[in-house]
């Protein structure tokens, strides 16, 4: 299941993971989260701790649910751009051209597709302006879809071309 939230004023900005995690944040805290293509503003660059991780200039940065849950909800981080991807297990070892990153493109023609396979979320923040957000277990996703009804979910174009054609 694939989402989109933009245009709401349930959030105070689109990115504000600290509140878009609200429905599912147990799930959360136990995946391991790789951060990719990222940029990102500390809104709270006055306070110290628990960004030593954040880095503009690491292509990739892991963190454990515990830790990236810490982060977001002990500072004021918008996050511009960025692929978050979530792990049950493992963070697979990918060379820098396999990292995920965004490309809106591919986001609505190949909504349901996960950039690496064996992630179970998949958060795309996009210029600040909205977050997509795909998930493996629909219950997940509809459980977001209550909490922000301003959500809506993306459907995926190239599977309903391919039905239409066969």
């Amino acid at each position: 299941m694939t989402i989109i939230l933009e245009d709401t004023n349930q959030v105070d900005y689109l990115t504000d993971l600290s509140k878009v995690i609200t429905p599912f944040k147990d799930y959360f805290r136990k995946l391991n989260w790789l951060l990719t293509d990222l940029d990102y503003i500390i809104l709270d660059s006055d306070k110290k701790g628990d960004i030593e991780k954040l880095n503009h200039e690491d292509r990739a940065i892991t963190y454990t649910g515990e830790e990236l849950l810490s982060v977001i909800e002990t500072r004021e981080i918008q996050f511009v751009w960025g692929v978050l991807s979530g792990f049950s297990g493992e963070i697979p070892k990918m060379l820098d051209d396999e990292l995920p990153c965004i490309d809106i493109r591919n986001f609505f023609t190949n909504s349901d597709n996960f950039q690496v396979p064996t992630a179970e979320i998949e958060i795309l923040c996009f210029d600040s302006s909205s977050t997509m957000i795909k998930f493996k277990d629909i219950k997940i996703g509809q459980d977001f879809m209550i909490e922000f009804p301003d959500a809506k979910e993306i459907i995926n174009t190239k599977a309903i071309k391919q039905n239409k054609k066969g």
